[in-house]
C-alpha cells in the first residue's frame, strides 16, 4: 500500500517568492559567470596568437644575432671574402657530388 503524502502546513506563497529570489541571485551568477567564461576564451586566444608573434619574432632575432656573428667572424678571419666563399661553396659542391655518387 502506499502512503499518504506527508502535508505540511507552511507558507507557500512566501515560499515560492523565496525560490524565485534565489532562482533569480542564481540567474544572474550565470549570467556572470557566462561573461568571465567568454573573456577567458578571447583571452586564451589571444595569448596564442601573440605567443606565435613571439616565437616568429625570437626566429627572426635568432637569425639577425646568427648573421652578425658569422659577419664578426668573417671580418676577424685572416681569409678574404672571396676565399671564404670559395671554401663554403666548393664544400657545399664536394658534398652534394659524394652524396649523388654513393
Amino acid at each position: 500500500m502506499a502512503r499518504p503524502k506527508k502535508i505540511v502546513e507552511i507558507n507557500y506563497d512566501e515560499a515560492i517568492t523565496k525560490a524565485q529570489e534565489e532562482l533569480e541571485v542564481l540567474s544572474q551568477k550565470a549570467n556572470v559567470i557566462k561573461i568571465q567564461i567568454k573573456d577567458k576564451k578571447a583571452e586564451l586566444k589571444k595569448l596564442e596568437r601573440d605567443k606565435i608573434a613571439y616565437e616568429e619574432w625570437k626566429k627572426e632575432q635568432e637569425k639577425v644575432i646568427r648573421t652578425r656573428e658569422i659577419a664578426e667572424l668573417i671580418s676577424e678571419s685572416e681569409y678574404s671574402l672571396d676565399e671564404i666563399r670559395e671554401l663554403l661553396i666548393g664544400e657545399t659542391a664536394k658534398e652534394n657530388t659524394t652524396t649523388v655518387s654513393e
